[in-house]
């Protein structure tokens, strides 16, 4: 709850796996990006159920994109959504353009968190 971001971290189950956590990130991206969202990714070293998982979070800390995240109707829906905002800043509103804005506002209003610990091999 600082500066006012929400603060999400997930709910690790015994079936959790790749296919949800990009199902959280999802959620996230959306929240950050679409809704303008303040939020902080709380990432503890126990919640990195697959080695996969650091692909990911290796993705938002670079570059804020993550390859193949949205299905390609999703990415359509995204774009349509932030076009109008496109417009009024003035940029170019093909759908590069509309994604370029979109992963601005996730790099913008999503923060991550990574809280590991540098004792035992957990990672």
């Amino acid at each position: 709850f600082v500066s006012g971001l929400s603060v999400s971290q997930l709910a690790l189950t015994a079936t959790y796996g790749v296919t949800e956590l990009k199902r959280d990130l999802q959620v996230m991206y959306r929240r950050a990006g679409l809704k303008g969202d303040g939020l902080v990714f709380l990432l503890a070293d126990q919640q990195i159920a697959d080695e996969r998982f650091l692909v990911y979070i290796n993705d938002i800390l670079s570059s804020g994109n993550i390859p193949n995240l949205f299905p390609d109707e999703d990415v359509d829906e995204i774009v349509a959504a932030v076009r109008p905002a496109v417009k009024r800043l003035g940029l170019h509103d093909d759908k590069g353009g509309c994604w370029a804005h979109f992963l601005g506002q996730v790099r913008a209003k999503l923060h991550v968190v990574l809280a590991f610990s540098p004792v035992g091999d957990t990672i």
